[in-house]
């Protein structure tokens, strides 16, 4: 009897234990609640976590221990602008008609009656169309849209950027008073027209020293010596008013370059150089380039010492280019500045090829999860369908990545049979599904 009571108290001991705290967070498309506090429950974002304890039967001094986890979302509100290619090739095997339906089903998902999500939609081919804001009150008038998309061969081509950059525009305006903003950008194939970007953003990693001979054949002279910058050039700007391409499928690889004046600062630098001739000996120099934080505001000088000695003194203004490879690049660009403006880009790529997967694939906000493709040998229903779901499922679930923290006592000892869902060293378990077991004559966890 004294043996039983001695380990029914150590069992309530390790139960108090585990149950003592349990610190809980989840996170939501708005973050935590103001000023990074856990919500309490049944609040918005808060989580329960439900514990209890009973003996296995057959076993002796096994208890099993069931958690229960329950979720609050947060009540928010959504805005998406579905952005529809409408190309000549979306009416081939049945792509358009395959979309609407899909399309429609998206729409249904969403403006339920109880929701606070509201859906406009942006038809582009070399031209673009577009709606306001439709809610579940009209929602069939949105649907009726959808359905009325038709081919326009004189505009058949894929100005794919004009498309994002619509449904940018009127996410940033005034019509739209979603907390979340949503872009579901679907297409065939590669982008046949852009903007022209003009203007890039150069960032100077680095320098490398230019050493060029001013010697002749039968006399030295100091060499000429300056420093050329090591940079890279990005994207910043595109001309609204300008276009490239011409609506065909291989104007995709138009190239063009894009110049911007720019500086290079540079620490002191130090070398040594030498030079060989036909006729005579060698000579060698020392040469010193003083440091030159400037912003290109003055030249870079320095000295040569040598036989003969010589000056440096050379202009850390430079024009930097960037080569415009492909009507992708400025497709791309304009998809990032809508994530950049807090918009989630989702993308699904309709037997869109390699290349046109790429570009999709990269004007994706996430491409791990918010990028979707669907190749020509795939049921395009059932994958277009799925496609739709999964981006329904996440505009619609506000609180997501929920964390149950468990802390338990340096003496209670672990053992699982499967996958260990523990991270050392905080020895806070992630929540698989599992049951968890725990025996008070070994104080033991076992998880079957």
């Amino acid at each position: 009897m004294k043996e039983l009571k001695r380990i029914s108290a150590f069992f309530m001991a390790m139960l108090m234990m585990l149950t003592v705290f349990s610190a809980f967070s989840a996170v939501s498309a708005e973050g935590e609640a103001a000023g990074g506090t856990q919500p309490v429950w049944p609040a918005q974002g808060s989580i329960k976590l439900d514990k209890d304890a009973a003996a296995v039967a057959g076993k002796e001094n096994l208890w099993e221990v069931t958690l229960g986890i329950q979720g609050k979302n947060f009540e928010t509100t959504s805005d998406i602008v579905l952005v529809i290619d409408n190309s000549n090739s979306m009416y081939e095997n049945d792509r358009m008609v395959q979309t609407k339906a899909a399309a429609n089903a998206f729409v249904d998902a969403l403006l339920t009656q109880d929701s606070a999500t509201r859906i406009a939609v942006v038809v582009f081919n070399d031209k673009v169309k577009q709606t306001g804001f439709y809610d579940y009150s009209n929602k069939e008038a949105l649907k009726a849209y959808i359905n009325a998309v038709s081919m326009n061969e004189d505009d058949g081509g894929t100005f794919t950027q004009l498309g994002i950059k619509t449904a940018r525009d009127l996410l940033k305006s005034s019509a739209s008073t979603g907390l979340n903003k949503n872009i579901v950008l679907l297409s065939d194939g590669v982008p046949t027209w852009s903007y022209e970007v003009n203007s890039i953003s150069v960032n100077v990693t680095g320098t490398e020293t230019s050493v060029e001979s001013k010697c002749g054949i039968f006399s030295h002279k100091a060499p000429t010596v300056k420093l050329n910058p090591i940079y890279s050039a990005e994207i910043a700007g595109c001309d609204y008013s300008r276009t490239v391409g011409d609506g065909y499928e291989e104007d995709y690889s138009s190239n063009y370059n894009v110049q911007s004046q720019a500086y290079f600062n540079h620490d002191e630098v130090r070398g040594t150089w030498s030079c060989s001739h036909y006729i005579g000996d060698s000579e060698t120099w020392n040469y010193v380039i003083n440091r030159n934080l400037s912003n290109g505001a003055e030249n870079s000088t320095g000295s040569i010492s040598g036989n003969p000695s010589g000056t440096i003194n050379f202009s850390t203004k430079f024009n930097a280019i960037k080569t415009i490879n492909n009507l992708g690049e400025p497709t791309i660009w304009e998809a990032q500045q809508a994530a950049n403006d807090g918009m989630t880009v989702f993308s699904i790529a309709l037997q869109a090829g390699t290349t046109g997967e790429n570009v999709l694939r990269a004007c994706a906000t996430d491409a791990t999860k918010d990028y979707y493709a669907i190749a020509s040998t795939d049921n395009v229903e059932e994958k277009l369908t799925t496609a739709f779901t999964s981006i329904a499922g996440s505009i619609a679930i506000a609180a997501r990545n929920g964390v149950v923290n468990d802390p338990m006592g340096e003496h209670v000892q672990l053992s699982f049979s499967g996958p260990l869902p523990l991270s050392p060293p905080t020895r806070q378990f992630t929540m698989p599904a599992m049951r968890i077991f725990i025996s008070a004559r070994a104080a033991r966890l076992m998880m079957r």
